[in-house]
């Protein structure tokens, strides 16, 4: 075993105990059992984004949804739905969970210097917002529309309650936001994306404009062979993908509901 190898190890030996325990104590708020799990909405498939964007041909790809409601911290009740999916985002590719991968995609981004995010329903433009640090994540504001978050996760389409900035999907309730991170590629053999969505109830036809202390976010995420109607080699990391994501789920249950 040469020297570099033995650094690696030592590293890896000395900062593992440190990342899972602050991992563990970032999601402890939100057990597993609060969760529920499933199909991916009708909705969800029929968008835009998987048709136009990250599966144009309507190929076969494997699905999964996870979801909680809850009540927010009084602290959080005045917030807008776009403060609170925004918030959700922070702690999802901000978080202790998602740090491996981060350090990963930034040495990714250093060796090849190049994206790996492309679709052809969007153009490249150096004008697009790139992100790389965890600090440019806001608590308020969702990443801009065609923004990359680590080379590797592009800001395809959102939607907030209220606002006209994007065309709503149909099938979604009017009170229901969300954003869309898509990944890979639809040139490549891999490509999908991820909808975090958030719903509260407005409470009475005469508070139009007052929300509900009670809120429902979900991620659904599909992920697809663009290039050839097969879920070969998909289903082989099905398992490890709902678990991780279940983690990354939590993380930003637990920005979202701290006060």
């Amino acid at each position: 075993m040469n020297t570099a190898s033995r650094l690696v190890g030592a590293t890896i030996a000395i900062t593992a105990p440190y990342y899972f325990y602050n991992a563990s104590r970032s999601i402890s708020s939100v057990p597993t059992s609060d969760m529920r799990t499933g199909a991916a909405p009708s909705s969800f498939l029929k968008s835009k984004t998987h048709l136009a964007v990250v599966n144009p041909r309507d190929h076969r790809g494997l699905t999964d949804s996870r979801s909680i409601t809850f009540k927010l911290p009084p602290s959080r009740r005045s917030w807008s739905d776009e403060q609170i999916l925004a918030t959700f985002v922070q702690g999802y590719f901000g978080g202790w969970v998602f740090t491996p991968e981060r350090r990963l995609l930034g040495l990714v981004d250093c060796l090849l210097r190049r994206q790996l995010v492309g679709f052809s329903a969007i153009q490249d433009d150096p004008q697009h917002g790139q992100i790389w640090s965890c600090n440019d994540l806001s608590q308020s504001k969702l990443p801009s529309l065609h923004s990359t978050l680590f080379g590797a996760f592009r800001v395809v389409d959102y939607h907030i309650p209220t606002t006209t900035n994007t065309a709503q999907d149909p099938g979604l309730s009017d009170e229901t936001g969300y954003v869309d991170f898509a990944f890979g590629s639809d040139t490549s053999y891999f490509s999908g994306f991820h909808r975090f969505s958030i719903h509260r109830d407005r409470l009475s036809d005469s508070t139009a404009h007052s929300s509900s202390e009670t809120v429902t976010i979900t991620n659904s995420c599909v992920a697809c062979n663009p290039s050839s109607n097969t879920l070969v080699g998909l289903d082989r990391f099905r398992a490890f993908h709902e678990f991780y994501a279940m983690l990354l789920f939590r993380e930003g249950v637990a920005r979202v509901m701290s006060v």
